[in-house]
């Protein structure tokens, strides 16, 4: 659904107000975070002052009246005379009422100000004076400070002057000691040398069921410590205060320095410290908040502070009361704070928001008349103007945006119209050529293929000749030297198939569909391979040829036997063309992949040569560059060798390099890397050679159908051995010809010949119920990979021109009925050999071995020649293959041939 310009704009300014307002509700947050914090701290340091101000004054009053009494007491006992004190001193304690507050304690009252002394205690006559004074000061300055203090006293170990009505407890003999109560010891001169004002700890009276502290102000009489004057002051008003009056949301209490609780606006708490004053200490808690207050007593001297504990959900205000060591504590939770900043914010945002609604209501509503409508006018002209009307095109008036866009549409509309008029021919002129130059790129790519199959069609026809009655002639021949003859008509017509072939791969590799084919090879048997190859014109140029094979190199390894082997015979063959005198060395080394199965693979070619200058390195692996030697005759090449091999060497995911001067020789190096390692049992089965004499097969009719005499001659004589029924067709009519007179078991098709090549025979066939069952194998000489897509769509199996007999025999046996001859032990399967490696070992045959092999051949004596060939069966495995093989088909000539070779050489 297409959504309006209106609502585009409206969306988008949504978007940028919502970024916008998120990081300013954010920033407000912070900053009414901080001003309510700043505003709340300073009413918190007022409030937390101001009511431990007002809840010292009484305190500081009972210190005041203390110390009254004290200097009113001096006054008078400097005023009296002794007889006075003699007169109005009286011993008399009327008891009005009491009760037992416990097992052996009693409480008095007393009905006017009076002593009360333990009856084991003997008053002296300085003291009787000095208690005459003191029930004066009580009686007068007491009773007059009654209504704001509970009771003003004087108090030693064995005596008591108290005011009127007033319960004090004695036990049931009279007698009695106050010397343990805090509020004595805390006056001793042992205690309070100096004579200071002290405070007693909070306690609670069992009588009068109240919660009250004491002030303590020794008195000494002519340096004589006779007491304390003291005076109790009621705490349960101020308990009611804590409980109260407090802040909304905040706790209040007041902590002694030393960490004792005296008072907290809970209600539970303050019940417990009115029953038990001082059960609770701070620095014994494991409350968070009162662990905190304990923390921040210890930070406050006489001001007022205020503290922020991590691990405590409250502020914490401390402010120092006078009197007793107190101070007053006010606990303000965090999260009150948090709660009123985002209540604020809230306000803010949304106020913000609520005037964002209104703004894009009239954005609308001015959208909507002054851009909206205007634009979809100009819409419908456009749409008009593509449907190929002719529309009312208006002359535009507004001076804004919008009228530009107006006027720019005109402008446009007339110039497509005058383009318009051009367009369709140029269009037409430009298909005509692109057409042409499709058909031009495609009959040019037809012609190639055609170029590329027929020249392989036309050069490997011959060669198939040339290969196969070589390979036919060298089953026949047993003369070493005619054998050698007959071995370098194959290697030069070899030669010549790989020029073709280095072509064709060319034109495969740069199209795209070369393939890799990766079995179990052993790279030693490989090298050996290539320098049988290059053996013959390598001893003819005097250069030796040598290999180097490093023992950690895995025997087996998983590779693509062609691609490598037509990489190293590219480096080892341009090696022996730019080597006159000298060697050439190809090493072998690997390097192990850490973990995994797999090596890296590196081969170096070395030669002696002539060297390759540096401006020629950097472009001989370029299509048809070729190494330009001064000094030297032509060499010959097509100079595309090292180029396949570059890009073969990167097919593999590998490396080719050069290192040269002139005139020191030249080495490539080639690595291959991430090589799979084989089970040897793997490479034995790949090097086990297919042995004829045990294939049996079956009586099969056989049809080779080729327009070419010594094509179907090659393959008749391969296969005439077994017994087969032969028949022959010229062409694709003799073919359907011979299908119909008899039943085949199986046909080798030329796909190129007259009348009606291969394809439509094989076509004709597979539509056919009655013979689409007949195997059908191509021989053809296309090496392109478009027919071998389509043989393998139409045929069974595929050989490729000139045909190996080996290659036919196998694919024989993939459909043809066959068993296979049981053999001993010693003639088993056969392990092949190179001729180097045989060469090699009949050099060094020991010579009384070799007298005794060759008179048992002369003799025709196989049962003794086998007895004797276990003894190099170890050793020498080559030569005991050889020799057991030409025993098995008594060619005792061709083993007198090999013996007579070795003797000669050595």
């Amino acid at each position: 659904m297409r959504k309006g310009l209106t609502t585009n704009v409206l969306i988008h300014m949504a978007v940028l107000i919502a970024v916008a307002i998120i990081p300013l509700a954010f920033l407000s947050y912070q900053h009414v975070t901080q001003t309510l914090k700043e505003n709340t701290f300073d009413t918190l340091l007022k409030y937390t002052e101001e009511r431990g101000r007002f809840e010292s004054l009484m305190l500081v009053e009972a210190e005041r009246n203390t110390e009254l009494m004290k200097q009113q007491f001096h006054k008078n006992h400097k005023q009296r005379s002794e007889q006075d004190y003699a007169d109005q001193f009286a011993y008399q304690t009327p008891v009005r009422e009491g009760g037992k507050i416990g097992p052996h304690l009693d409480y008095q009252t007393h009905r006017d100000t009076g002593v009360i002394i333990s009856d084991d205690f003997s008053v002296s006559s300085s003291l009787k004076v000095s208690l005459v004074d003191i029930i004066d000061v009580i009686e007068t300055m007491g009773a007059a400070w009654k209504e704001r203090f509970l009771a003003s006293y004087f108090i030693a170990d064995k005596y008591l002057v108290s005011m009127e009505n007033v319960a004090v407890i004695i036990n049931e003999k009279k007698t009695f000691s106050y010397g343990e109560m805090d509020i004595v010891k805390s006056g001793l001169p042992e205690n309070n040398p100096s004579g200071e004002l002290r405070w007693s700890a909070p306690y609670h009276d069992p009588i009068e069921r109240l919660a009250m502290i004491g002030i303590i102000n020794p008195l000494y009489v002519d340096g004589q410590y006779i007491g304390n004057m003291c005076q109790d002051i009621l705490l349960n008003d101020m308990f009611d205060r804590l409980t109260q009056k407090q802040l909304e949301g905040t706790a209040l209490a007041v902590v002694h320095k030393s960490g004792q609780l005296i008072a907290h606006s809970d209600p539970q708490i303050m019940a417990a410290l009115v029953e038990e004053p001082g059960r609770f200490k701070l620095n014994e808690s494991n409350d968070v908040d009162l662990k905190a207050i304990y923390e921040a007593v210890g930070k406050v001297d006489d001001e007022v502070v205020i503290v922020e504990p991590e691990d405590s959900q409250n502020i914490i205000v401390v402010a120092k009361m006078q009197g007793p060591e107190w101070y007053y504590i006010t606990l303000y939770p965090k999260t009150l704070l948090e709660s009123l900043a985002e209540a604020t914010t809230q306000l803010f945002v949304f106020g913000a928001l609520f005037l964002f609604l209104i703004e894009m209501i009239l954005v609308f509503f001015v959208l909507r008349r002054k851009v909206v409508a205007p634009l979809n006018r100009l819409v419908v002209t456009t749409d008009e103007f593509v449907s190929g009307a002719t529309p009312f095109i208006p002359e535009v008036e507004r001076e804004d945006e919008i009228g530009v866009l107006g006027r720019s549409f005109i402008k446009m509309a007339r110039r497509i119209n005058d383009y318009s008029t051009n367009l369709e021919n140029r269009v037409s002129e430009r298909t005509r050529e692109l057409v042409h130059a499709r058909e031009l790129a495609e009959a040019a790519n037809q012609a190639k293929s055609e170029f590329l199959s027929n020249m392989s069609h036309e050069i490997r026809t011959p060669m198939n000749a040339v290969i196969g009655y070589a390979e036919l002639l060298k089953m026949r021949l047993s003369d070493a030297k005619e054998r050698r003859y007959i071995d370098t008509i194959c290697s030069s017509s070899n030669n010549l198939l790989n020029l073709i072939n280095d072509v064709l791969d060319l034109s495969k590799i740069e199209a795209g569909k070369m393939e890799l084919r990766c079995t179990v090879n052993d790279v030693r048997t490989l090298l050996d391979e290539i320098t049988e190859i290059f053996y013959a014109v390598s001893t003819e140029k005097g250069v030796d040829i040598r290999v180097e094979v490093a023992d950690d190199v895995p025997q087996a390894l998983i590779l693509d036997r062609e691609r490598v082997r037509q990489v190293l015979i590219n480096l080892v063959g341009n090696a022996i063309k730019f080597t006159d005198v000298g060697h050439i060395l190809v090493r072998v080394k690997s390097v192990g992949v850490p973990e995994v199965s797999q090596v890296n693979l590196i081969f170096e070619v070395e030669d002696s040569g002539v060297g390759i200058s540096p401006e020629q390195q950097d472009r001989i692996f370029g299509v048809f560059e070729q190494v330009i030697d001064k000094n030297a005759t032509f060499v010959g090449g097509t100079g595309l060798g090292l180029a396949i091999s570059q890009r073969l060497v990167h097919m593999m995911d590998g490396q080719i390099t050069v290192d040269s001067e002139l005139g020191a020789g030249t080495t490539f190096t080639v690595k291959l890397s991430g090589l799979d390692i084989a089970a040897l049992s793997e490479l034995e089965q790949e090097r086990t050679a297919l042995n004829y004499d045990q294939i049996n097969f079956e009586k099969a009719t056989i049809l080779i159908a080729d327009d070419i005499d010594y094509n179907r001659e090659i393959l008749a004589e391969y296969i005439k051995s077994w017994g087969f029924n032969i028949v022959f067709a010229q062409n694709g009519i003799e073919v359907l010809e011979q299908v119909k007179a008899r039943s085949l078991d199986l046909i080798l098709l030329d796909m190129k010949m007259p009348k009606m090549d291969g394809y439509e025979v094989a076509e004709r066939l597979q539509q056919n119920d009655l013979f689409r069952e007949i195997p059908i194998i191509a021989v053809t000489a296309s090496a392109l990979k478009e027919d071998e897509e389509v043989i393998s769509k139409l045929c069974d199996g595929y050989l490729r021109k000139p045909v190996q007999r080996i290659d036919l025999v196998k694919m024989l046996m993939d459909f043809l009925p066959h068993s296979l001859k049981e053999t001993s032990s010693e003639l088993g399967s056969v392990i092949q050999y190179s001729e180097r490696e045989l060469r090699e070992q009949l050099l060094r045959l020991p010579e009384q071995w070799l007298n005794n092999a060759k008179s048992l051949a002369v003799l025709c004596q196989a049962e003794e020649l086998k007895e004797i060939l276990e003894a190099i069966r170890i050793e020498y495995p080559a030569v005991y293959v050889s020799i057991n093989e030409n025993l098995r088909d008594f060619r005792f000539d061709l083993i007198l041939s090999d013996l007579k070779m070795a003797e000669e050489v050595g």
